[in-house]
């Protein structure tokens, strides 16, 4: 879609979905989060609201949804249970001072296992965000042993802070328990484990799937930032 056939305001919020193309944006428009496009059409129907239009383009209506700002923490809790990320867009400047286009920016991104607010955490749950990691192992000596799984699951609405190994035989069922005691609401992992683990996740209650490169697990970078975040020389 070419830039000229939409308004200012629909360019403004093509260039905040652009940075954040896996998130529904929570749009800011007076006292309104609008949500337009894609967006609009799925949390019309996880949100259960009128789905209407605003302008056009390419000749078609543009799909449009809204919720009042006072009242979206209800909405936001509902789309993360429905394992969606939420980009909050603000109006970061007066709009009667503004000169033009009312300037907006992103001032919060929420997914499933990044909640500290408690207006949005379950009630008497936990809320791990686990990472899940893997190294293969191969021995001519001993068959008993396999492929090593780590796990690290954090609530960063109480700082609860769990990790865990397995490396037998069973590793992979090891981890799987694991992860059924913690009922994570978000998990990472290494994207060529997706075939491996797509079943064990389906069994499991979990929100968000999150598969990365193997870049975002380099065994340095994480070492760099645990020693940084926990005020030790060596980990």
């Amino acid at each position: 879609m070419k830039d000229q056939e939409l308004s200012p305001l629909m360019r403004q919020f093509q260039a905040v979905k652009a940075q954040h193309p896996e998130a529904i944006v929570f749009f800011r428009v007076g006292d309104f989060y609008e949500m337009f496009f894609e967006d609009a059409e799925e949390a019309s129907k996880l949100l259960g609201i009128v789905l209407t239009a605003r302008g056009k383009a390419k000749g078609e209506s543009i799909p449009l949804c809204g919720v009042p700002y006072h009242t979206s923490t209800g909405y936001i809790a509902k789309l993360l249970k429905a394992g969606r990320i939420v980009a909050l867009c603000e109006q970061v400047e007066d709009p009667k001072l503004a000169k033009g286009l009312v300037r907006r920016e992103v001032v919060r991104v929420y997914t499933p296992g990044t909640l500290y607010d408690h207006e949005l955490l379950p009630a008497r749950e936990a809320n791990f965000l686990s990472a899940l990691y893997y190294t293969p192992f191969s021995s001519s000596e001993n068959s008993t042993l396999a492929d090593r799984f780590g796990l690290a699951s954090l609530d960063l609405s109480t700082g609860e802070f769990w990790i865990s190994e397995s490396w037998m035989k069973h590793s992979r069922q090891g981890i799987v328990d694991e992860l059924v005691r913690l009922e994570p609401k978000e998990v990472i992992f290494p994207a060529q484990l997706q075939e491996e683990m797509t079943s064990a996740f389906q069994s499991l209650p979990i929100a968000r799937i999150v598969p990365r490169d193997a870049i975002t697990f380099d065994l340095e970078a994480s070492k760099t930032i645990l020693t940084r975040i926990f005020l030790v020389n060596h980990i």
